[in-house]
């Protein structure tokens, strides 16, 4: 068998799903998915873009790594429903979060949003290519979930007046010869939660802090702040419905 812990120390508690993605417990998710079958733990990792190219063909992308279920080992099975076990880089992370904003369609990224000819004549690509990877009511829970976790760490991630669905990360990463030697933290959020415009993921290398909220957090909403204000987004309304965190 194996022995999973959390982060943090804590005594018996009665988190809902939403209160496990809150707290970042990773013995949560392991008890939260015991009966989730691994070729769906695949399954869903992988509509989500992990372990594949975005398609933008940038130099030095990595598509990252996604083991396919067949080799995941006994500890492996488990670690996955917590973001260890594989690796994605940033892009694939913000799309994924993109996903969930977007009631759980995936887009195929892009970068050009239009080619303006000398006769200010503009040419857009294609509408980019979508994949319904979540049922719409399960991406609305989703992002009701993910509120709370925006909140959660709103003294170092908030954003005055706009409501925030957001997730932290924190990752061990090895070095060349195989051992864990570094670290980093990021924090990946959908904003406005309530009206999805923008998704805005940090990752720091080595932070001065464990937290994704608290390392990450705080450029993350500088960044946000300065997009509110650049594209006047009209502010969240009152949040009325949260998704309860204990039970």
């Amino acid at each position: 068998g194996q022995l999973y812990h959390d982060a943090i120390e804590h005594g018996v508690e009665h988190w809902t799903l939403a209160g496990i993605l809150a707290e970042s417990s990773n013995v949560g998710m392991v008890m939260a998915g015991e009966n989730y079958p691994l070729d769906k733990r695949y399954e869903y990792l992988a509509k989500f873009g992990l372990g594949q190219y975005t398609g933008l063909n940038l130099q030095g992308e990595s598509r990252g790594l996604l083991p396919s279920a067949q080799s995941w080992d006994g500890r492996k099975k488990d670690t996955v429903l917590f973001g260890q076990g594989y690796a994605v880089n940033a892009l694939q992370l913000t799309n994924a979060m993109a996903t969930i904003g977007n009631k759980g369609v995936k887009l195929r990224q892009s970068l050009v949003q239009s080619v303006i000819d000398a006769n200010g004549h503009a040419t857009r690509p294609h509408k980019p290519e979508a994949t319904r990877v979540l049922d719409e009511n399960v991406a609305s829970q989703m992002m009701n979930a993910l509120e709370n976790s925006g909140e959660h760490y709103s003294r170092f991630a908030g954003v005055e007046g706009y409501r925030i669905a957001a997730k932290s990360g924190t990752a061990e990463v090895a070095g060349p010869d195989g051992r864990l030697s570094s670290r980093i933290s990021d924090w990946s959020g959908i904003i406005p939660a309530d009206n999805p415009r923008f998704v805005v993921t940090v990752v720091l290398s080595d932070p001065q802090g464990v937290y994704g909220g608290v390392t990450a957090g705080p450029l993350f909403k500088t960044i946000c702040e300065f997009l509110m204000q650049k594209y006047d987004i009209p502010t969240s309304a009152v949040r009325t419905n949260p998704v309860p965190v204990n039970w």
